[in-house]
C-alpha cells in the first residue's frame, strides 16, 4: 500500500486476518490491535 512501510503494512494485515478467521469460526492467530482503524472499513 502506498505510503506504508513494510512494518506498518504487516501491523495492518494481522488484525484483518484475525477478523477473517473469526468470520470462519476459527481462532485468532495474532491478537494485535489495528493501528490504522480508519483504514479497516
Amino acid at each position: 500500500m502506498l505510503g506504508m512501510s513494510t512494518e506498518q503494512f504487516a501491523e495492518y494485515v494481522e488484525p484483518i486476518a484475525d477478523r477473517r478467521l473469526g468470520q470462519l469460526d476459527l481462532p485468532e492467530q495474532y491478537g494485535t490491535d489495528n493501528p490504522f482503524p480508519w483504514m479497516s472499513e
